[in-house]
């Protein structure tokens, strides 16, 4: 359920996180979309996969969701 919810608004959840760090962060040297997102993708396929197979999150989702401030 989670999984899905997550698949359906992946683009969603994205820009509203490009919209918050923005805010949050601003700097001299303005992030393209793509520096800002970093390995955002990479980390939500992850979550969804893991959700999808009942398992605990990889170690590799773990490093990128400390990186992204979890």
């Amino acid at each position: 359920m989670l999984a899905q919810l997550l698949k359906d608004r992946r683009e969603a959840l994205v820009g509203r996180w490009l919209d918050k760090v923005r805010k949050l962060l601003r700097s001299e040297r303005a992030l393209d979309d793509d520096e800002a997102r970093d390995s955002l993708h990479f980390f939500i396929d992850e979550l969804i996969a893991t959700l999808e197979r009942g398992g605990r999150l990889p170690e590799a989702g773990l490093a990128i969701a400390e990186a992204h401030g979890a």
